[in-house]
């Protein structure tokens, strides 16, 4: 239980409980099933197609299901197939159906644990997309909005020379401009102080 423990994926689980079952002397074939992968590993090599099914078909109707020398223990995802258990020996074949069930339940605990590290890689990473392709429509508006700033500058100016407005007319333009402008600024500026939140926000999720 242990190695499970520090198993990284589901496969790295299935191969601990199978040399768990070997350093017993236990002929094993190991299934776990996720909503999103099945993993299916033998100590015979390739695993039979016949105990895959019987695996599929029978592991959800009880935790233990006994014929001849053959046992499956199943909890929810993983299930363990041990096929020489020790029949003629009751007391070492109680001792095999409780630890073999424990190490069943703890590796389920560990598979689940993966599924849900997993999910929360996969929500981080879509986060930090959505929050750098948010970051991208930010500088690209601010440097939007600056550049339309400065062409509205260069067209008030021509066309106050063209108009021929006195100096006070010109100055009530001006003045009127300039309040406008200081509030376009100050958005810049405002989403300027929002990309540096998210940086900030895409730099812890790394």
């Amino acid at each position: 239980m242990d190695n499970t423990i520090d198993c990284k994926d589901i496969n790295e689980v299935a191969l601990s409980l199978l040399e768990t079952c070997g350093a017993l002397n236990l002929q094993a074939t190991v299934y776990i099933k996720t909503a999103h992968e099945i993993t299916v590993v033998s100590s015979g090599g390739e695993p039979k197609p016949i105990e895959t099914v019987l695996i599929e078909k029978v592991r959800l109707q009880n935790r233990i299901i006994d014929f001849n020398q053959r046992t499956l223990y199943s909890d929810k995802d993983v299930s363990i197939l041990i096929k020489n258990m020790s029949i003629d020996d009751p007391v070492e074949y109680g001792r095999f159906k409780d630890s073999l069930m424990t190490l069943a339940c703890g590796a389920n605990s560990r598979v689940k644990a993966i599924a849900n590290e997993d999910l929360l890689i996969a929500s981080r990473e879509s986060i930090a997309t959505a929050l750098g392709e948010i970051e991208v429509n930010i500088t690209s508006q601010a440097s939007l909005a600056t550049s339309v700033m400065k062409d509205f500058m260069v067209d008030i100016e021509s066309t106050i020379l063209v108009l021929g407005l006195s100096e006070e007319q010109e100055d009530y333009i001006m003045s009127l401009i300039d309040n406008h402008l200081k509030g376009a600024v100050a958005l810049v500026s405002s989403t300027t102080h929002t990309k540096t939140i998210l940086n900030s926000a895409l730099a812890e999720m790394q």
